[in-house]
């Protein structure tokens, strides 16, 4: 059987470090007749092997248990400081989604439908919506952030865009989920 201050650890959580505050009398003089049967360890020579014993529980049980919960913790993500000054003077989504595409002949080529991230989170794209009128028989395709160019004139530039090189892009449709 365990020290009754060992059986009080539970859940990594000691309960009481006392290992003879728990025990009753009959239980006491049981693990000194069974320690000192030999007659060579006192009362206090076994009460000192025995806190030695229960803290060497303590300390392996803590150990333990603390790496089991760092486990489950999650990773923490280091975090970027950003100049808002710099952020605060960009467009913001809203203000360029309905925006026209211009090419470098300064013709409209296309409307900003949506902005699109992908599932990692690393590559925006542009849902654009080509050749039709008044938003009648368009058609949605994508292309890359980056290939948009903004101006001072906050005019949007697909440098080396046209309607028709639009057109032969992939037709886009939003997924259902």
């Amino acid at each position: 059987t365990l020290l009754p201050a060992a059986r009080s650890i539970q859940d990594g959580v000691v309960r009481n470090f006392n290992p003879w505050a728990t025990m009753t009398p009959e239980e006491s003089e049981r693990w000194v007749s069974l320690l000192g049967s030999h007659g060579i360890y006192t009362r206090k020579e076994i009460m000192r092997k025995i806190m030695l014993l229960v803290s060497a529980a303590m300390i392996g049980t803590g150990v333990f248990a603390a790496q089991a919960n760092a486990q489950g913790d999650p990773q923490s993500v280091e975090i970027t400081k950003v100049d808002i000054q710099t952020v605060a003077a960009g467009y913001r989504a809203s203000k360029v989604i309905g925006s026209s595409i211009l090419n470098d002949a300064g013709e409209t080529i296309g409307t900003i439908n949506d902005l699109l991230v992908s599932r990692d989170g690393k590559e925006p794209y542009v849902v654009l919506s080509v050749g039709g009128f008044l938003g009648s028989g368009d058609r949605l395709v994508v292309i890359r952030y980056d290939d948009l160019k903004f101006g001072a004139d906050n005019k949007i530039m697909l440098p080396g865009g046209s309607k028709d090189g639009l057109k032969t892009l992939p037709k886009f449709e939003y997924s259902k989920e």
